[in-house]
Parts: structure tokens; sequence; C-alpha cells
């Protein structure tokens, strides 16, 4: 309709409750009005992997560390990887405490891997923790 809309789009990564929306038509005023706007819905087509990385984590204060998080699959894969060079990646094992290795590196990396079943929902991670014990000996979430 004629007038002034908006819509404002929610970052990529937030959660809207599984709310889309399907179309929108961008036309000047004057314009012959559509009458064909296809089907009421539009297939819902999303990638079927994802990956998502850490930013880097200083380890200099960390003397061991633990990351907790709660996986839903939904019959596709989740992979959750740690690294201290963004080159050799190693499977995290949630709940364990882990020490970085001597000489102690800078830094410390987080990967995520989702792989989808086609016809089921996205795999998804909630709950994420990540506990240190300091060199200090306070832990901290």
């Amino acid at each position: 309709s004629k007038g002034e809309h908006k819509y404002i789009f929610p970052s990529p990564t937030a959660f809207c409750g599984g709310a889309k929306l399907d179309k929108i038509v961008l036309q000047p005023v004057g314009a012959a009005e559509i009458t064909d706007q296809g089907p009421s819905a539009s297939k819902n087509v999303l990638p079927q992997k994802g990956v998502a990385m850490t930013r880097r984590i200083k380890l200099h204060k960390i003397k061991e560390w633990q990351l907790n998080y709660e996986a839903t699959p939904n019959q596709g894969q989740i992979t959750v990887d740690y690294s201290y060079d963004k080159k050799q990646w190693h499977p995290v094992s949630p709940g364990k405490m882990m020490k970085p290795p001597q000489p102690k590196p800078d830094y410390i990396y987080f990967r995520f891997k989702l792989v989808g079943k086609e016809g089921h929902p996205s795999p998804w991670i909630q709950g994420l923790e990540f506990r240190i014990l300091k060199a200090s000996g306070s832990a901290n979430g």
C-alpha cells in the first residue's frame, strides 16, 4: 500500500521463533498493482551445513579449560573442535578439563560445524559454557 513501511531485519544470529518474511515487493508509487505473487509461502531453502568459529581467547592466565554445551543433532551431525593455531583441530570432550600444552600457546579457538539432514530441522547447540581454572586457582565461567 502507499506510504512508509518499515521492516527491521534481525541480525543473522537472531532466533525469531521460526518467523520469516516470505516476500518483499518494491515498486514505485503509481505502478500497476501486482496480482500474481506466487505461492503463499516459498520453499524454505536453507544451507545444509554451517561453520562458526570463535575469536581468539588468550591463554596466558588459564591453567585448565573446559567447554560444556548441549547439542541437538536432529538426525544431522555436530562437530565441536578446538585449536591453538587454527591449523590442527582436535575434538572437544564436553565436561572434560583440558590443560594447554607446554610451552603454552598464546590463544585457543573453538570451531562448531553443523550438518543438517534433508527433511529434518537444523542441528543446533545451546548452553555453551567455557569454564577456566586460572593459574591462581580460581574458576570462572
